[in-house]
């Protein structure tokens, strides 16, 4: 379960519609998280489809002190997803001791699509396989 209020990437427009990820996206503005992290935090990345095999998304997640992200403390980069077999979650986890976060997606390919990508950190862990 996420909460809607930290996602990265919620996947929805602002009227609630469904966005598809089909171009690059910088991150308009850094998430407020309310404070360092206590404990490391897991944030999924949740790719639903893959239009063609040569297609490729980069996920580069950003740290900072301010709100507007005038000095990027930090980066932590996912490998890189390509390939129709390339569908699924993926986690990186790490612990930072700055208040704001963002994320920036990088796609390529002739008509690259991923589906309805969502971005966002797991507040119970990644103990979600039962």
């Amino acid at each position: 379960m996420y909460d809607i209020e930290l996602m990265l990437r919620s996947g929805l427009d602002a009227e609630g519609a469904e966005v598809e990820l089909e171009a690059s996206e910088l991150a308009n503005a850094f998430v407020d998280f309310g404070g360092p992290d206590r404990l490391p935090l897991t944030y999924d990345v949740v790719v639903p489809a893959i239009a063609a095999p040569a297609d490729t998304l980069d996920v580069v997640i950003q740290v900072s002190d301010d709100a507007e992200g005038a000095v990027v403390e930090d980066t932590f980069t996912l490998p890189q997803i390509t390939g129709a077999a390339a569908v699924g979650v993926y986690r990186i986890t790490f612990k930072t001791p700055h208040r704001y976060r963002n994320a920036t997606l990088t796609v390529a390919g002739v008509t690259p699509n991923f589906g309805v990508v969502v971005i966002g950190p797991q507040l119970g862990g990644e103990y979600d396989q039962f």
